[in-house]
């Protein structure tokens, strides 16, 4: 049975055990209330009419001695009259008179029957008084002395045991309250013995397992068992809580076992982290000094093709410069006739010499598609070597091959900016040996004006020619300039690869440290879940 329901059955039987004493204490008072009301309303009253009748009665019989002793009439009269008023009254107080019981209707039969008597009796006496034969009438009374006696009997009988109902009224009533009182003894004794049985039992069942649990509780408090069990050997609320203690304890010894597990976990992950950050910031340091000197290379790159561009718009300029010439020579022999044949070798070797100029300007335009590949290529692994900073770690090793090829890519640069500077030298010769043999053209045609129709011709050949050989020298010009500007932003790229992987250096000593702190922090968890046995 669990506690509540002992607890509930405590309560039950003491409201049980006060509602009899209630209904004993009631009960009692009831009767005793009837016993009251029955003496006040039915037995009193009987005893004091009866009474009264009586005394009436004794009253009338002394009277009617009188009657018959009195000799006068006026007298006799008065004494009859008291007679008939002490009768009248006698029979009235007879007449209300209610039988208490069977016995006291018989007593009280018997009792009208011998005053009947004794009234014919009485009424012979008075009339013989009343004629004067006083003698005769006392002769009468006195010969009815025991008819008399009899009447006096009945009527004392009637008194006695109307005056003994009350005794037994007032016995009955005692004998309620002793029994009234027995039986509240009874049921308070009942329910003392009881609650007391039941509070013991309660107790016991209660005090056993709480004592079980306190000292448990105790002795996993000073000793850091969590291995220990409440013994449950019931099912009520005790047990129901010493279980429920137990299931709690099975969860923190699981929480506690995992805790030591994960810590164990927790520190290794951190030991293998601070190596991997390690080696991250080792490789992040060898990257950085990697982009670094790719990032001088890719400087140096951008200052010579840069040099080559201010060749290329020198010789730009020169190559106008031979077409304003030419077209001036073409003015100056128009006025030359006399010595076109001379002015036309001059113009055959210019033109040879202008031929050797557009072939280095073809190896220019091969050696500007090569820049452009190798800028297209490097923009693509500058890109590649951006995204590989990125990762850290393994990636760093892809890094080196970016920057590998990056540097490949720079010697490829520097040798076509050699082969670009090589035939801008070469277009730089033929143009002065053009300018030379220009120059000899004109003072033959300044000798020969005569002849200058048709070295016209050859001078407007040789102006288109520089027109032409302009328009590639720009060409070549824009293409290094656009050149430089890509070597300028492959720098900037370069340099801010450098800057990351510093960035990603730092990040890796500072997740080492971390990962060296929360392998300490680890060590001191398994150090205060180890004093805890599980």
């Amino acid at each position: 049975m669990s506690v509540a329901k002992r607890l509930i059955l405590l309560v039950c039987t003491s409201l049980i055990a006060l509602a009899i004493l209630g209904w004993v204490a009631l009960d009692t008072a009831g009767r005793l209330d009837g016993r009251l009301n029955e003496i006040n309303e039915s037995v009193m009253p009987s005893v004091i009419g009866t009474d009264g009748a009586a005394a009436q009665l004794f009253e009338s019989r002394s009277l009617v001695l009188t009657h018959i002793l009195v000799t006068d009439t006026t007298r006799k009269a008065a004494v009859m009259a008291s007679i008939q008023e002490a009768r009248k009254s006698f029979l009235d107080k007879v007449g209300r008179q209610r039988p208490l019981d069977d016995q006291d209707r018989a007593l009280l039969q018997e009792a009208n029957t011998q005053v009947s008597r004794y009234f014919a009796l009485v009424d012979q006496a008075l009339a013989l008084s009343n004629d004067g034969k006083n003698e005769a009438a006392r002769e009468m009374i006195l010969s009815h002395g025991a008819q008399i006696k009899a009447m006096m009997q009945a009527v004392n009988n009637l008194l006695a045991y109307e005056a003994s109902l009350t005794g037994k009224v007032a016995q009955a009533s005692a004998a309620d309250y002793h029994n009234s009182i027995i039986l509240l003894l009874g049921v308070i004794g009942l329910a003392a013995a009881f609650s007391i049985v039941m509070g013991v039992m309660t107790y016991r069942r209660v005090e056993g397992p709480l004592v079980a649990v306190e000292r448990l509780v105790e002795e996993v408090e000073s000793e850091l068992d969590f291995t220990r069990r409440v013994p449950v050997t019931g099912k009520d609320e005790i047990s129901a809580m010493a279980a429920a203690f137990n299931r709690l304890l099975d969860r923190m010894q699981q929480s506690l076992s995992d805790i030591t597990k994960h810590a164990s976990e927790v520190s290794d992950a951190a030991a293998q982290m601070a190596t991997a950050a390690q080696q991250v910031s080792v490789s992040s340091s060898q990257q950085s000094d990697a982009a670094a000197s790719m990032a001088a290379t890719v400087e140096e790159m951008t200052v010579s093709v840069t040099h080559v561009a201010d060749r290329a718009g020198e010789t730009n300029q020169l190559a106008v410069r031979s077409g304003q010439v030419a077209t001036e020579g073409a003015e100056v022999i128009g006025h030359t006739v006399e010595d076109i044949n001379g002015i036309a070798q001059v113009v055959r070797s210019a033109a040879e010499h202008i031929d050797l100029l557009d072939q280095d300007s073809a190896k220019v335009n091969t050696v500007v598609a090569v820049i452009r590949e190798v800028a297209d290529q490097t923009n693509l692994l500058a890109l590649n070597a951006a995204i590989e900073a990125a990762r850290a770690g393994e990636a760093g090793r892809g890094f080196a091959v970016v920057a590998d090829e990056v540097r490949k890519l720079a010697e490829r640069t520097a040798s076509s900016t050699q082969e670009i500077a090589s035939t801008i030298g070469s277009m730089q010769t033929s143009a002065k040996s053009a300018a030379e043999g220009m120059r000899a053209a004109v003072d033959q045609v300044e000798s020969g004006v005569a002849r200058t129709a048709q070295a016209s011709d050859s001078i407007r050949e040789i102006s288109q020619v520089s027109q032409d050989t302009e328009a590639r020298v720009g060409e070549i010009s824009e293409a290094i300039r656009e050149q430089s500007v890509a070597s300028t932003s492959i720098a900037q790229q370069v340099e801010r690869i450098a800057q990351m992987t510093e960035e990603n250096s730092a990040a890796a000593a500072a997740t080492a440290d971390t990962a060296r702190h929360l392998d300490e922090l680890a060590g001191a968890m398994r150090q205060v879940v180890g004093q805890y046995r599980v």
